[in-house]
């Protein structure tokens, strides 16, 4: 019931994502999202709007706390309570995010920004995941019951911008959405994936 709204092309997602999620029994990964702190703790790191826990011998990741970046790392293997000991990272800037209040009866918008003429394809969930897919990235969202929406270009000016409308039934009040985009550069052929954000449904 509760995220009765995001089923109808749920298939679609796992037909364009999930068959390019091949994993192998190499642990090193790479992903986009923004680092955050554990508030009350010290050196407890996370990657926002999911469960990837993040450590580093390393880095300091208190300097990167609050800020998007593109990271590597040694995964633990563990789908359920994925933790990445991270080797290098960068602050990129945002190439997702979820905008609007998400109130029942309202309309959220996905934003993708990118090269103009890359095809953007956003999808979204009401749960977090983690699959490794290689240079790619990860896909930081489940793919069960997920929502993909039709690819769009990247336009020259701004990013590409796609509308979802929420139902007014009370019982979506408190669902959490999960979005994240994979984004297709024609010219080199290489696909990469976002960022994720995430929004909570609000009466």
């Amino acid at each position: 019931m509760r995220s009765q709204f995001l089923r109808p092309r749920s298939s679609l997602l796992l037909a364009a994502l999930a068959a390019a999620a091949v994993q192998t029994s190499a642990q090193d990964v790479t992903l986009r999202g923004k680092v955050e702190d554990v508030q009350g703790t010290a050196n407890q790191f996370f990657v926002d709007c999911t469960k990837v826990q993040l450590t580093s011998g390393a880095l300091d990741l208190n300097a990167f706390v609050g800020q998007q970046v593109s990271l590597q790392g040694n995964w633990n293997g563990s789908t359920a309570a994925p933790s990445i000991a991270v080797t290098s990272l960068e602050p990129v800037a945002a190439t997702f995010e979820i905008g609007g209040g998400a109130k029942l009866g309202g309309t959220v918008n996905f934003h993708v920004f990118g090269t103009p003429g890359d095809i953007a394809v956003p999808a979204l969930a009401v749960g977090s995941g983690f699959v490794p897919v290689g240079a790619a990235g990860s896909i930081l969202i489940e793919l069960q019951g997920a929502f993909v929406f039709a690819a769009k270009v990247i336009p020259a000016v701004g990013p590409t911008q796609l509308p979802l409308a929420i139902p007014s039934d009370p019982a979506l009040v408190g669902v959490d959405l999960f979005g994240q985009a994979g984004v297709y550069s024609p010219g080199s052929g290489a696909l990469l994936f976002s960022n994720p954000d995430c929004k909570t449904i609000d009466a």
